[in-house]
């Protein structure tokens, strides 16, 4: 038995024409070339899996190519889902033919028709020339027995038409074995051609949102029935129907059948999608009235707008409340007329209050107005604010709400030559109001009935301020150090310019440092006793808040002495951002304690309001701290503590209750 060189593995799938009028034909070829295993019961499967639009299979050919060398040898069969054939169980073999028919392969298709012979006596009709292998059309052998048992006689169990009903789309297998050894077959291809109904390709995506009011149409039952991108023709039915206004609700379900015109070749098949129904805008508007004095509430009504599909006010399924704050014997003035409670899942509602207006022949008093102010913060307002009544009622006067915090008002009262009322309004304004408008608003009120009114507001307007603080430290003299500069501002600062007073004879060899990221550019000019300093922010940048800005860094001369230097501040100059100039400045100098033989002493109070004394000294010196409750008599000083000098400044804490008043520290 000859074995191939080679085995060429490749499967070729078609499908067939798109058909409209009868039913859908698919046909799909495998091109196998494999070898079947001889005398082997184990034989070969192929499995193909199908993406099939065939949902009900109406018939099933089967065509099988085999090179072969005895085809009594072969049995096969095809298997999908529930259905199975017999195709070949041993060709020819018979009580008489034991071995079965000894043709060379098979090219033939296997289907089922009356006018076609079963292939187990295919000689009965023809045989093949020697070597050629059986062609033609033919039952499938169907006799699902054992092939050692199986004759001519064994009853046809099966056949291809226990496909039809089955879903074409899965796995279809050929199995195929050859049972006796000393012949060989090679499976070289094999096909299905599948006829039968599709299910139609039902299109058909979830809506826009819609309003309640409108009533489904176009827009929402758009479904598409399609089979290979071909439009399948039939009829859509739509549930809800065409026209319908739906309640509003979320994912509301609205379903379709397509019953298509050729049954034969599709089948119907439904969808379904989800439609967004949103609620209607209803505005439901108090209606304006009004009433006298002391009379009884009049009866409100309300104006609606958005009502659709014919609803009217009855339709709410919870009607509107009508209410007001006032009673009969409210005081004078507008009052809101408050709709509430209505309530209908098929509309969003918004409820606009009216107004009740209650008047009386009482006339308000008069108030003079009242000029607007500046001022500086860090300072106290104090506005006179004057008042009269027509007719001679008492005044009372209030802030009304908005007025900044912490700001009063005093009343006094007058009553000859006539009745009038003159009144401060009194506010502290700190740093925090800085680069603030702020609104007043007096109210004067008369003790008729009912009670008059009336207001006048005035704007305080308190300017900006810049605060430039230099920090302090301590330096021994030949040594270096360096202060920081700090800037404080209530609307951002992009250009600062200020002196610093320089004591050139304590420091020198004064340098800049810039320290804020916004700024661009730091310069320094020496002028001896002055330094001139500029700083400007890169384009865009601003100095915002409380930050350092710069480091200011010298050196301490060898030959001056001890003391606590100055850096006082002066002609201090600063930019907002919208290029306009300061007009309050705040500065705070700087200390520097420059020591070279003799110490310094600085003594301050803890938050525990204990006393610390800070020695300011030379490293490594020794030194004592001693007190005295009357420092002019003599022998009055007593040793407080002794040590050593291991940083520049050095502070200690004073036990509580102790008695010195004066304190000085000097070298033993």
């Amino acid at each position: 038995m000859q074995r191939p060189k080679a085995i060429i593995l490749s499967t070729l799938l078609g499908a067939a024409p798109l058909l409209l009028h009868g039913q859908i034909t698919e046909s799909y070829t495998f091109t196998t070339n494999r070898l079947v295993p001889d005398g082997n019961a184990a034989g070969l499967s192929d499995a193909r899996n199908l993406n099939s639009a065939i949902s009900t299979i109406a018939s099933v050919t089967v065509r099988l190519k085999v090179t072969g060398e005895f085809n009594g040898d072969l049995y096969g069969y095809v298997r999908h889902a529930s259905g199975f054939t017999v195709l070949l169980n041993r060709p020819g073999k018979t009580a008489a033919n034991p071995f079965g028919y000894a043709d060379s392969g098979f090219d033939v298709s296997f289907q089922t028709g009356p006018e076609d012979v079963d292939v187990h006596i295919y000689q009965s009709v023809t045989t093949p020339a020697p070597g050629l292998p059986l062609t033609g059309t033919w039952q499938p052998d169907g006799r699902d027995v054992d092939p050692t048992n199986v004759t001519g006689t064994s009853v046809q169990s099966t056949s291809l038409t226990n496909f039809n009903g089955l879903n074409a789309d899965g796995q279809w297998t050929l199995y195929l074995a050859d049972l006796n050894s000393g012949g060989s077959n090679l499976l070289t291809e094999w096909s299905l051609n599948i006829a039968g109904a599709a299910y139609p390709t039902l299109t058909w995506s979830n809506p826009t949102d819609i309003v309640y009011g409108a009533a489904l149409g176009g827009p929402q039952l758009n479904a598409t029935a399609t089979y290979n991108s071909t439009n399948v023709p039939g009829t859509f039915s739509y549930n809800p129907p065409l026209g319908t206004v739906l309640n509003a609700g979320q994912g509301q379900t609205l379903a379709v059948t397509f019953t298509p015109s050729d049954t034969n070749s599709f089948m119907p098949i439904t969808a379904q999608v989800t439609l967004n129904v949103d609620p209607a805008p209803l505005t439901i508007t108090a209606n304006d009235t009004n009433k006298v004095y002391g009379a009884a509430l009049p009866t409100f009504t309300a104006s609606y707008s958005g009502f659709v599909d014919g609803d009217v006010a009855a339709s709410l399924t919870s009607p509107v409340t009508l209410s007001t704050t006032a009673t009969a014997s409210s005081p004078l003035g507008s009052y809101p007329i408050v709709p509430s409670g209505a309530a209908d899942a098929n509309y969003t509602i918004r409820e606009v209050n009216g107004t009740l207006t209650i008047y009386t022949i009482n006339q308000p008093p008069v108030l003079a107005a009242i000029t607007n102010v500046m001022i500086p913060p860090g300072t106290e307002l104090r506005v006179l604010v004057e008042a009269s009544d027509p007719h001679g009622y008492q005044l009372t006067f209030s802030l009304d709400p908005g007025a900044p915090a912490g700001a009063v008002i005093t009343n006094l009262v007058r009553r000859l030559p006539f009745p009038s009322t003159n009144t401060l309004v009194i506010w502290d304004i700190t740093r925090a109001e800085a680069s603030t408008t702020n609104l007043f608003t007096v109210r004067v009120t008369n003790d008729g009935q009912p009670p008059m009114s009336t207001t006048q507001s005035f704007v305080v307007m308190v300017q900006d301020y810049l605060e430039l603080s230099v920090g302090s430290t301590n330096v021994q003299t030949g040594q270096s150090a360096g202060v920081p500069v700090y800037l404080s501002s209530s609307d951002g600062v992009t250009n600062l310019e200020f002196v610093l007073q320089w004591p050139d004879g304590y420091l020198t060899n004064g340098a800049l440092t810039v320290i804020a990221p916004a700024i661009a550019s730091g310069s320094m000019q020496d002028q001896i006793t002055n330094l001139l300093i500029t700083l400007q922010t890169a384009p865009g940048q601003t100095l915002q808040g409380t930050q350092q800005v710069a480091q200011l860094s010298f050196s301490a001369l060898s030959n001056s002495p001890s003391a606590f230097v100055q850096l006082p501040l002066q002609s201090v100059t600063a930019t907002k951002p919208d290029a306009s100039p300061y007009t309050n400045y705040l500065m705070h100098a700087g200390t520097v304690a420059v020591v070279r033989d003799r110490p310094l002493l600085l003594p301050s109070v803890s938050s525990n309001q204990e006393w610390v004394l800070t020695v300011f000294g030379r490293l490594g010196a020794a030194y004592q701290v001693q007190g005295s409750t009357n420092p002019a008599k003599p022998g009055t000083w007593q040793p407080v503590l002794n040590y050593t000098q291991t940083n520049g400044a050095m502070s200690f804490d004073l036990e509580s209750g102790y008695p010195k008043s004066f304190y000085r520290v000097l070298q033993p």
